[in-house]
């Protein structure tokens, strides 16, 4: 049994296989892992010649807790930045 997953650290992703011999082993995994939930996975990197790409080949995965991190304004004066797209933004060096 393969289970493909795409994993991401909110900087990066990559897509990643799970080899599992018995069925009980995936149906548990598979109910342990949802979305939004945070792993650490062990494995090797490496290219995968069915995906064409390169492909994190997981060993094992254990659950952790999330990193939560809260961002606090405590400014008095608030600073707002705005950033525009325009016909021309693709046009580097135009004089």
């Amino acid at each position: 049994n393969i289970m493909t997953m795409k994993i991401s650290d909110k900087t990066n992703s990559i897509l990643a296989k799970f080899f599992v011999r018995e069925l009980d082993e995936f149906n548990d995994i598979a109910s342990k892992i949802k979305e939004g939930k945070w792993f650490r996975f062990h494995g090797n990197v490496k290219y995968d010649d069915f995906a064409k790409d390169l492909v994190f080949m997981v060993r094992n995965l254990e659950s952790i807790q999330p990193k939560v991190d809260v961002m606090s304004d405590d400014a008095e004066i608030k600073r707002v930045e705005l950033h525009a797209h325009t016909m021309m933004s693709t046009m580097d060096s135009v004089v």
